[in-house]
């Protein structure tokens, strides 16, 4: 006759070969030689949950704890059964009774700490993560786990390093190296993040893996890779919203040819169609897959093919609009007062108008740090100043926002929280900083929050939305035809439009050579994002630098390093060709920097020679520090508003030399600013009498101040 161990071991096989019912039958063998023994209970207990019999296998666990109370499986698979019934505090019970028993129980503290994290309860179970640890210092699963709730809590550096720890000591971690990865990605360590996500499906493949792979491939600008990604995302998981929306709407980072260009534009038209006409609006199903794909990404690349995007726009803001208003009905229309929620009341009654700002990017960004001026300077007599932060990240710039405010709302949360709360505040104006920099906003800009609604030059182009009323902007920036560019109402404040404060020097300056640059060469700064450079202005770089030759003075470009080495290669690429059409080395020329710190990028302004704007699309922020330190600036106004940013701010400095009139103007200007010192020297003189007109320009604000108050009227 077989031992109580033999049949044991036989039901085992069994149960892991996946015959349940002859482990089942082998177990209650066992019960009726020996009916208090534990392991056989709360082994029947999990296959009666498996089987979906969940009340029994409780009784089964609680038996098995009854008769064994250190039997620490029993209460870990009794909390798991416990929470799959929704009974969430009887669970935590159960762990807590566990750890009462055996203190230093590596796995008991690590899936508390997992459900407490579930439940909100970060700090306590964190600590339990901890306590883990403390046991097992090396424990895998443990700190994978807090690697993973550092990445949602934004602290990356901790993070990345507690994922990679784990996955040295145990590298077959899936879910790790998917954290890993995004980890990675957030970080813009572009090129790790590609690696650990290409890792993780070498051990799995996962659609969710290939998707967010397909988004680090196309912020590495490696387009057709990218999609390649999310069709394989697509393959594994046909009804994937967000991997068909990327597919469909992806678009270059930058590009190599002007007929790239035009391919990838009219790319997009097609594909746009194909989602209009797909989607299916009238059941439910449909409606919250739209919805998904439409969070998914924003069309922020279009606007850098450098053509008229109104067209464009109002047909994906239409989209917009409708996909919103399918899936949030009572949010689309203004509500009248009957219908107001008493749950909701209106704030306390006040003459002031009640201004709204919204964005992802209230903090050291420049889609909405300028909106600080406006805020600061607003008469408060008049209005009383809402802002809403949406974003997960906050700085030491969210916090002027919060102290410039007179109610600052942080609501990272779902859309329905954050257009609730705007709803509950009752205001007369929003209005969106940056619409098309994150896909929540373009979501809540394509509802009706307030009776007004305005966009500003957080990003420069027509929302297209027929929700937003007006495009607040500058005058000195819009061309004559403006209005022809825009879906809204064109509003062109005075001056530059904006009260920008000067930026102060910085405390430490470094040398041109901690920069990598020559102490004899005329340094040209060109330091914008990859996106802003189309590839039929490259040859201007080189002209400049054969140019100077003939002078016997030696040009250097400084730009920004694009954040992956295929972006850098894709880059150095176009500079070779164009630098090799005048015979000259374009690697003798350029210089690749990193993105720096803000003091240290000042630095880099007071150690160049001439600022080169970026045609067709004009530098802002970068344009406003380039002057602050007498830095001259050679722009090329353009058809739209984001190609004229620099030709205003020099407008309003009263220093219109150096304003090219076409590309050969635009390369005599540099030559010629960079032979000559002594007219170098006039320009920056010119500059610097002129920074009171420009910076701290409140005229702006009384006028945007003048037209709320005639459209609140209206």
């Amino acid at each position: 006759m077989a031992t109580l161990a033999e049949l044991f071991a036989a039901a085992v096989q069994h149960h892991q070969t996946g015959h349940l019912s002859q482990a089942a039958q082998v177990y209650r063998q066992i019960l009726q030689q020996q009916p208090d023994h534990a392991r056989a209970l709360n082994m029947l207990g999990v296959i009666a949950c498996q089987t979906g019999n969940l009340s029994e296998g409780i009784s089964y666990y609680q038996q098995a704890i009854a008769i064994a109370p250190a039997l620490i499986d029993a209460y870990h698979n009794l909390a798991l059964a416990l929470q799959m019934t929704g009974k969430v505090d009887a669970a935590l019970q159960q762990y807590r009774m566990a750890i009462a028993q055996q203190p230093n129980h590596v796995e008991t503290h690590h899936q508390l700490g997992r459900l407490l994290i579930q439940q909100g309860q970060i700090k306590e179970g964190m600590a339990h993560y901890q306590q883990a640890l403390a046991v097992k210092p090396n424990y895998a699963p443990v700190m994978a786990s807090l690697g993973t709730v550092l990445l949602q809590l934004g602290h990356l550096p901790d993070a990345i390093a507690y994922l990679q720890q784990a996955l040295q000591t145990q590298p077959d971690l899936v879910p790790a190296w998917q954290c890993l990865g995004q980890a990675l990605q957030l970080s813009g360590r572009l090129d790790e993040a590609a690696t650990a996500l290409q890792r993780s499906l070498t051990l799995q493949p996962n659609p969710a893996i290939h998707y967010l792979l397909g988004k680090v491939l196309e912020e590495q600008g490696n387009i057709e890779a990218a999609i390649a990604q999310f069709q394989s995302a697509l393959q594994l998981q046909p009804n994937y919203p967000e991997a068909d929306w990327q597919h469909h709407l992806i678009l270059p980072v930058s590009y190599d040819t002007p007929d790239q260009r035009a391919y990838h534009r009219q790319r997009f038209c097609r594909s746009l169609n194909q989602l209009i006409h797909q989607a299916d609006l009238t059941t439910s199903a449909g409606q919250q897959a739209a919805l998904q794909g439409l969070g998914s990404r924003t069309n922020f690349y279009l606007a850098y093919q450098g053509w008229n995007d109104r067209g464009l726009q109002q047909k994906y803001g239409h989209f917009v609009h409708q996909i919103m208003t399918a899936n949030y009905p009572q949010w689309s229309e203004l509500p009248t007062s009957s219908s107001l929620s008493p749950a909701s009341p209106s704030p306390t009654p006040s003459p002031k108008l009640r201004i709204g700002y919204l964005s992802a990017h209230l903090m050291a960004h420049s889609a909405a740090a300028w909106a600080r001026g406006w805020i600061r300077e607003h008469d408060r007599h008049q209005l009383e100043i809402y802002c809403y932060h949406i974003g997960q990240h906050t700085d030491f710039i969210t916090k002027e926002f919060h102290d410039l405010s007179d109610h600052f709302r942080h609501v990272p949360g779902d859309l329905a929280q954050i257009a609730q709360q705007v709803r509950v505040d009752q205001l007369d104006i929003l209005i969106f900083t940056d619409i098309g920099m994150d896909a929540r906003t373009t979501q809540l800009a394509g509802l009706r929050l307030a009776p007004i609604q305005c966009t500003a030059w957080g990003h420069p182009v027509t929302s297209g939305l027929p929700t937003i009323d007006y495009y607040l902007s500058s005058d000195l920036m819009e061309p004559e035809n403006a209005q022809q560019h825009y879906s809204e109402q064109l509003v062109r404040l005075p001056n530059i439009g904006i009260c920008y404060s000067k930026p102060p020097l910085p405390d430490v300056r470094y040398s041109r050579t901690q920069f990598g640059l020559r102490e004899d060469a005329i340094v040209f700064l060109s330091f914008q994002a990859p996106y802003k450079y189309l590839p039929q202005y490259d040859e201007v770089f080189a002209q400049i630098a054969y140019r100077l030759m003939q002078f016997n003075l030696m040009a250097q470009f400084v730009f920004l390093r694009p954040a992956s080495n295929y972006g850098v290669e894709r880059w150095q690429r176009r500079l070779q060709s164009a630098f090799a059409t005048v015979g000259l080395e374009s690697q003798n020329h350029c210089v690749l920097l990193p993105k720096l710190d803000r003091p240290v990028y000042w630095s880099l302004n007071l150690v160049s020679d001439v600022f080169l704007d970026t045609i067709y699309w004009s530098g802002g922020n970068s344009t406003l520090e380039a002057v602050a330190y007498g830095l001259p600036v050679v722009t090329l106004p353009g058809e739209f508003m984001r190609g004229r940013h620099s030709a205003a701010i020099l407008q309003r400095l009263g220093v219109t030399e150096t304003i090219a009139t076409d590309l050969t103007d635009y390369i005599n200007l540099a030559v010629r600013l960079g032979t000559s010192l002594t007219w170098r020297q006039e320009i920056t003189t010119k500059i610097q009498a002129g920074h009171d007109r420009l910076y701290d320009d409140r005229e702006c604000v009384r006028a945007l101040e003048a037209f709320f108050q005639q459209v609140a009227q209206r």
